[in-house]
């Protein structure tokens, strides 16, 4: 407890019209001890100590100001009296006492000038962590009925479907169809009844029949999938992604639906409307490309593979695998190279980010915000 001397000093120095953040600082420090807090309040209320003239108002102050006379109308009514008969200096230093009270003795928050987010410290803006994704999915029968792969135990989930370390396997079933749907921060492996198999990224679906009959094999899908399709030439395999059909007969390739869809092929060959795609080629647009095919296929290995890609696209990736919201504070423009496991926690892969220098970020429940 500091002396009545001392707090009427710090009171005089706070209210001077040359008042420093050090001088506001000390009143916020004294007002966290309740016993120093009393004796301020009878300071105030005897009027003495406090200099006579303007009262330094910047516009924290003022918007402090308008905050505690709304709790001055609500709250008790011996506050209300005080304000009726207080001079207008005396009013405008109870005013911010009564707001530095409400932060420190009933919110104990730190109103400490805040710092450049370049200054704070990771363990400041990492207030907490966010694990990665994981194995799971939703799987929807045309029947209405649907099952949470999450928590189903491995096994025959039903007549047709099981559940494995592979993931999902079907065979001929009662029902027509079938759509798997892999939420942010899911991705799973399906089995098609034909023997095709269909990894799924992290929001991303694809429907299918719970057996091909007819002249072809045909699904749909949304997001990014690949595929390795089981070889019948008499059946041809088709995705229909609602902007193009991609035919094969035998083939491995990825599409990437999330933004534009880009179609790459591995191996065989695929035919996307009137286009014929080779391997170690990318399809977008009526375009073809070569791409970096570790990096597309990244995903699936279990890995985020850069090599120039902006931050817009790598924070893209971020939300749909740790299914946070992203919001960038400032505009940031700079590419990066990187190469990094995908089961890392958040705060690892964000402080990779962060050792170029170019950026930082802060995590604040499910958001990250991105500074320069």
């Amino acid at each position: 407890m500091a002396t009545r001397a001392a707090l009427e000093q710090v009171l005089a120095d706070y209210l001077k019209p040359e008042a420093t953040d050090e001088d506001r600082q000390r009143l916020y420090i004294a007002l966290q001890n309740e016993a120093d807090a009393e004796v301020m309040r009878q300071l105030i209320e005897a009027d003495s100590s406090i200099p006579k003239g303007e009262v330094r108002l910047d516009d924290e102050s003022t918007e402090a100001i308008r905050a505690a006379l709304m709790l001055a109308t609500t709250e008790a009514p011996v506050r209300k009296m005080f304000f009726a008969k207080a001079t207008r200096w005396i009013a405008a230093a109870v005013v911010l006492f009564a707001v530095a009270t409400t932060f420190f003795l009933l919110n104990k928050k730190d109103i400490e000038p805040q710092k450049p987010i370049a200054q704070l410290t990771q363990k400041e803006r990492f207030k907490n962590d966010i694990q990665p994704g994981k194995t799971g999915a939703i799987l929807r029968l045309s029947n209405g009925r649907e099952i949470l792969l999450d928590t189903a135990k491995d096994g025959q989930l039903f007549d047709g479907f099981t559940k494995g370390n592979e993931g999902i396997r079907v065979s001929e079933n009662a029902v027509q169809y079938a759509t798997v749907i892999t939420p942010k921060a899911r991705i799973q492996t399906v089995q098609l009844s034909d023997g095709t198999t269909v990894w799924l990224n992290a929001g991303s679906s694809v429907k299918f029949p719970t057996v091909f009959n007819g002249n072809t094999r045909e699904v749909e899908i949304t997001g990014e999938v690949y595929f390795e399709v089981a070889k019948n030439k008499d059946k041809p395999f088709i995705v229909n992604t609602g902007q193009d059909k991609i035919t094969v007969l035998g083939t491995h390739f990825n599409v990437n639906t999330y933004a534009k869809q880009v179609t790459t092929l591995l191996e065989g060959s695929v035919k996307i409307n009137n286009d014929i795609l080779k391997p170690g080629q990318q399809y977008s647009e009526g375009k073809f490309f070569q791409p970096d095919i570790e990096s597309v296929m990244a995903w699936k290995d279990g890995r985020f593979l850069y090599d120039g890609a902006g931050i817009k696209q790598i924070m893209q990736d971020i939300e749909r695998w740790y299914d946070v919201d992203i919001e960038f504070k400032e505009i940031v423009n700079y590419s990066f190279v990187a190469k990094v496991n995908r089961n890392l926690p958040v705060s690892e892969l964000l402080k990779i980010l962060e050792a170029t220098g170019d950026v930082h970020f802060t995590i604040e429940g499910k958001k990250i915000s991105v500074f320069k």
